[in-house]
């Protein structure tokens, strides 16, 4: 492993993006090298926060060695690789989960039928191999929609939120981040649509689950006060619509936006 030193601008050179600190170094990994710890990642008066290391390669095994320490790459075209430990970072504790009633009926309902099965870290190098030697002609996109063309079929589904067409008060990276989505449905949609490839999106309202737990009563009347229907999505009715959008019988609708919000869209 080597250590490069990044050092300021000449005087009077432009920056577009940040003003870096005097002097920074950042690990230059060979294949095989270990990662740094996580620790050692540039903080937050550094130009890039979260940024622990760059170079090394993109195999199986340096990518299970990442991902078991929470390291991530994430680079551009024309960049080296570039390995992420960002902090803080949101932490899943599983013995605190609460799984609302309604969805634990919905999966033991899939659990009971005999088609359908349950799996975890399953084949989870065949997966990384197939993300990294799968790609798009001339870019960097998802293996699946390749596998989908091939075969000359193919339903996606995304699930974008009734924010991203009105927009929430004080959610606005939210909302921000589901009208990308509504808008990357729509691109797909025209993109596939010769291979007989659907890409659809579903804006629900709000629906009732362990999430409203956090909430406080104030926010959960507003929230409730903007639908006219008067309550709230339930899973079922959302999981009912996603599930023809992913079946044969929708084979015309593309690129398209379905409304599950209880009436309160406008458009």
């Amino acid at each position: 492993m080597r250590t490069r030193r990044f050092a300021p601008p000449p005087a009077g050179a432009q920056w577009t993006a940040f003003r870096p600190a005097p002097t920074m170094h950042l690990p230059w990994l060979q294949p095989g090298d270990p990662f740094p710890d996580p620790s050692q990642a540039w903080d937050e008066q550094q130009p890039a926060p979260g940024l622990l290391a760059a170079g090394g390669a993109l195999d199986v095994d340096t990518l299970q060695r990442a991902y078991a320490r929470g390291i991530f790459p994430w680079f551009s075209d024309g960049q080296p690789i570039l390995w992420w430990s960002t902090d803080p970072r949101m932490v899943l504790y599983t013995a605190e989960f609460r799984l609302h009633r309604s969805l634990r009926k919905t999966l033991a309902k899939f659990a009971a039928d005999p088609r359908c099965e349950i799996r975890f870290d399953h084949d989870f190098q065949g997966v990384i191999r197939a993300c990294a030697t799968s790609e798009r002609p001339g870019q960097s996109g998802t293996w699946i929609v390749p596998a989908m063309v091939k075969q000359k079929y193919g339903r996606i589904v995304n699930i974008a939120s009734i924010a991203g067409k009105e927009g929430n008060p004080n959610a606005a990276h939210y909302s921000a981040s589901k009208a990308g989505l509504i808008a990357l449905t729509k691109s797909l949609g025209k993109e596939l649509a010769a291979h007989d490839i659907t890409v659809n999106a579903v804006t629900p309202a709000a629906a009732k689950t362990a999430i409203f737990d956090q909430m406080t009563e104030q926010h959960i009347n507003f929230m409730l006060s903007k639908i006219p229907k008067n309550r709230f999505v339930l899973v079922e009715e959302l999981a009912a619509m996603v599930a023809w959008l992913a079946s044969e019988d929708c084979s015309f609708s593309t690129g398209a936006v379905f409304d599950i919000s209880g009436g309160r869209a406008t458009y």
